[in-house]
């Protein structure tokens, strides 16, 4: 026997009866007629302070063809699924408004019947959307939401606006320490300073008896050119996936008022981004002072000044340590010398450089034959780069006989050996600077 509800008699309980209920009606959205429509529209009464006595609550797509378009148009959106059977979009429809285009598109790619579903589902939308549309608009003309985000390139200088879909996560090189030809008690000493200065640069128990003062980490490299000096600060940024921050000497401008305004900057934003700074070249602001040149005293001293209250981490390089300034000494953690490349670093360097080249065939006797070659790092790249490109012209792998070729060519650009290269081959490597 089944008893259905019947009319209430009293508060507390219901009032079980044999009888069907006679007022019972059909849900409205299970009709036959609304079954037959591509969209029904759910509008249900406004509370609170809503200007209107009606507002649309939800939208259920019916239309097979409709559901066909928006698997199209939602294809990569989280969280929508168009092949259910019953799609239902609540309000505010913030989904529509982030693909009103791509929308708009479709309808104009689609048959007769697909394109009228579409057009309707748009028409319903636009008294919807239409206020917020009016107001992005509005909004994206005097730029106060753009599809762009200001931001400071690290190796231009300068500050300019990029296209947020232009933006991706970093990839951070995670061989690139691992690679550093350097002592391996060096690169562990290194990277344990620069880990704990970045982890606690703004501890209190790392500060100087004078509030401000010494909570920097300053580390200077000295050495001959291409021998690992910018490449250790290039390496140790990637290794704590920290920005580096690379400048010279020579961009910070001449007059002491410019050098000191240009540094203040620098010095800033290198302490705010928690970026590693590299000083590349900073002689000038080494050297020792002496009566004769009071400007560069005055650089030098305005240096000095400003590294004192630096909290960040710097690494310094110069060419020139016997011309190095003694009050600096009390201002540098941890000093480096470089020394010219031995025939084993010279090997470490050709073979991990040719490690990235795709198509290589140099065997280890012939790397242990051109490593012979006095050179410094920055000539052996070069030099790959350049039997590289020859390599590349003939079609062939990389050999040994190519890299002789880059390497006599760079010993002696008039080429008087008589070796036959493309014109376009010289041309590229006088481009690049390689001889």
């Amino acid at each position: 026997m089944t008893l259905y509800e019947g009319p209430q008699k009293c508060l507390c309980c219901i009032n079980w009866v044999e009888e069907y209920p006679e007022d019972i009606k059909e849900a409205a959205e299970e009709t036959s007629d609304a079954k037959s429509h591509a969209i029904l529209c759910r509008v249900k009464k406004s509370h609170g302070k809503a200007r209107k006595p009606l507002e649309l609550d939800s939208i259920v797509i019916q239309s097979p063809l409709l559901k066909s378009t928006l698997g199209d148009v939602f294809a990569d959106y989280p969280g929508i699924t168009t092949t259910l059977k019953e799609v239902t979009f609540n309000e505010p429809f913030w989904e529509f408004f982030y693909r009103w285009d791509a929308l708009n598109e479709a309808q104009e790619h689609q048959g007769t019947d697909a394109q009228e579903h579409t057009r309707l589902l748009l028409d319903t939308l636009s008294n919807q959307l239409g206020a917020v549309h009016r107001v992005a608009q509005d909004l994206l003309q005097n730029n106060v939401i753009t599809p762009t985000v200001i931001a400071y390139g690290l190796k231009c200088k300068e500050w300019g606006r990029v296209d947020v879909s232009g933006i991706s996560d970093i990839v951070w090189n995670k061989d690139a320490f691992s690679s550093l030809v350097l002592a391996e008690e060096t690169k562990r000493l290194v990277a344990s300073f620069v880990r704990t200065q970045m982890a606690h640069s703004r501890s209190p128990d790392f500060d100087d008896i004078i509030e401000g003062k010494g909570q920097g980490m300053v580390f200077l490299l000295t050495g001959e050119p291409g021998v690992g000096k910018t490449l250790t600060a290039e390496t140790v940024a990637e290794e704590m996936r920290t920005p580096l921050y690379m400048v010279s000497a020579g961009e910070l401008g001449i007059s002491c008022n410019e050098v000191e305004k240009e540094l203040t900057k620098i010095l800033d934003l290198a302490c705010r981004w928690n970026a590693i700074l590299l000083l590349d070249e900073s002689d000038v602001f080494l050297e020792q002072r002496d009566s004769q040149n009071l400007q560069r005293n005055q650089l030098v001293s305005v240096f000095l000044r400003m590294l004192e209250y630096y909290r960040g981490t710097m690494f310094l390089t110069t060419n020139r340590l016997s011309v190095f300034d003694v009050a600096f000494q009390s201002r540098i953690h941890l000093t480096l010398h470089y020394p010219e490349l031995d025939h084993a670093s010279r090997r470490n360097v050709w073979a991990l450089l040719l490690q990235r080249v795709r198509n290589s065939s140099v065997s280890g006797e012939e790397l242990d034959a051109v490593a012979q070659e006095p050179m410094n790092g920055r000539q052996i790249k070069n030099a790959v780069k350049a039997a590289q490109l020859v390599a590349a012209d003939e079609g062939t792998a990389l050999t040994l006989n190519h890299i002789n070729v880059a390497l006599r060519v760079m010993r002696n650009p008039e080429n008087p050996r008589g070796i036959r290269l493309p014109r376009i081959i010289l041309n590229v490597l006088a481009y690049f600077g390689l001889f």
